[in-house]
């Protein structure tokens, strides 16, 4: 195989389009509709010198949009040895290289840059293509899902979806993809994020990273290329390269959240580090706490939440609802913890009752023999408290009892803990 591109303008104003072959695609290929016009551009013309290299004599490339997953065009080279050079390709194919072209002249610059439906597009590639004789996937675009029907599952702002998510139906989450088990049938994926401004930290990056090389292995294929860099990913599709660079553990949990990833440069000292406080808060601080966060620590390799109602008529948050009005959920992965266990937080924008406070802490998953220890952290502006408690399950309940617990102010059953803010700072 050999790369080499033609003048496309040239080509496309020269000679009548030849009707495509039929014949079974041996690549696909994925573009985002939208996008900078530059930029959208330079990233078809690559995307056409892919198939230029990659499609031999007798093999078709499928050009696929990626947000909308309908086809673009079908790039076909003839089984005969005049169609085996780059511009007989091109010219044999400028009907093709015209709709991606005209696709990037076209995308929309005020979209998210790069979007694309990844979710659809794999269940298209799985249901309508004969994934027997696709021998590569490539994909290029941002690697975050942000779609406008689906605001509480989006990707953007650092939002990652938990691993329960590709696992889960597709009415379950818009990133399900039970049902779909091993459909790519080994294809190999390929995805170039070059020119897509997306990363906010190296965890962040490896978090995107590992979710989409799980979702790939859960339909049976390699995620053999994730980085920046187009040239690279030209160069592995046409190697037939299929090795990951890393690999990754799915959790066993079927946890439907959305895990938040703080910037690295955040100020302070995380809750869980900072001294505790011997000197109790007085009526009036209670009263009205401000600058207030919460979070828990436990003892065992066990998946532990924490649920925060501000107060009576306000949201409660938790890791199925990470920002409402009142605050935000989040994790913090130093310390050691799990890529997806972290320690949990909730930070509180406004002032609040304490005593109106409600916190509850659930063993979600896991095994303790013993029981789970752990404590309770509330700090108040630079004052910081803790309680222990314990939960003398030995397995979780994956929350259930969830809404008797947080409105009955009351632990329901031995996987809970409930308490209010004021029992924190008082004892």
């Amino acid at each position: 195989m050999k790369y080499g591109l033609y003048s496309l303008s040239l080509l496309l104003l020269s000679g009548a389009s030849l009707a495509p072959l039929a014949q079974a695609d041996n690549l696909a290929i994925v573009l985002s509709p939208n996008g900078e016009p530059d930029a959208r551009r330079a990233e078809a013309m690559d995307a056409i010198k892919l198939a230029t290299a990659a499609v031999e004599l007798g093999e078709s490339a499928i050009f696929i949009n990626g947000l909308t997953t309908k086809t673009i065009c079908t790039f076909n080279v003839p089984e005969r040895r005049a169609y085996g050079s780059d511009k007989a390709k091109l010219t044999y194919n400028r009907a093709c290289v015209g709709a991606v072209l005209n696709l990037a002249n076209k995308g929309d610059a005020g979209a998210s840059l790069g979007q694309l439906d990844l979710p659809r597009t794999y269940r298209m590639l799985a249901g309508s293509l004969d994934m027997d004789a696709i021998d590569a996937i490539a994909i290029f675009g941002s690697p975050v899902h942000d779609h406008v029907d689906e605001p509480s599952t989006t990707m953007a702002v650092g939002h990652i979806p938990s691993d329960g998510h590709i696992i889960a139906s597709q009415g379950q989450s818009p990133y399900g993809m039970a049902g779909l088990e091993g459909a790519l049938k080994g294809t190999p994926v390929h995805f170039s994020t070059d020119g897509y401004d997306w990363v906010r930290n190296s965890r962040h990056e490896s978090m995107v990273h590992r979710f989409h090389a799980l979702t790939a292995e859960t339909l049976g294929a390699p995620l053999a290329t994730f980085n920046s860099d187009r040239e690279q990913l030209i160069a592995r599709v046409t190697a037939g390269a299929r090795d990951t660079a890393m690999s990754f553990e799915r959790s066993s949990s079927q946890k439907l959240e959305m895990i938040h990833v703080a910037l690295d440069s955040a100020p302070g000292t995380p809750i869980h580090e900072r001294p505790i406080s011997e000197a109790p808060l007085s009526a009036s601080e209670r009263r009205r706490a401000v600058d207030v966060e919460v979070g828990i620590n436990w003892s065992c390799a066990c998946d532990m939440d924490v649920y925060v109602r501000p107060s009576e008529d306000a949201e409660t948050i938790y890791y199925g609802n990470v920002l409402t009005n009142e605050g935000r959920f989040y994790r913090d992965y130093r310390n050691g913890r799990e890529l997806l266990n972290g320690l949990e937080s909730v930070t509180l924008h406004a002032p609040v009752n304490l005593s109106e406070m409600v916190i509850g802490v659930n063993f979600y998953s896991g095994n303790a023999p013993d029981g789970v220890s752990g404590e309770v952290r509330l700090s108040v502006g630079d004052t910081t408290f803790a309680k222990p408690f314990e939960i003398t399950a030995t397995s979780g309940n994956a929350a259930r009892g969830a809404d008797a617990a947080i409105t009955g102010q009351t632990a329901p059953d031995e996987f809970w803990v409930v308490m209010s803010g004021d029992v924190i700072v008082t004892n």
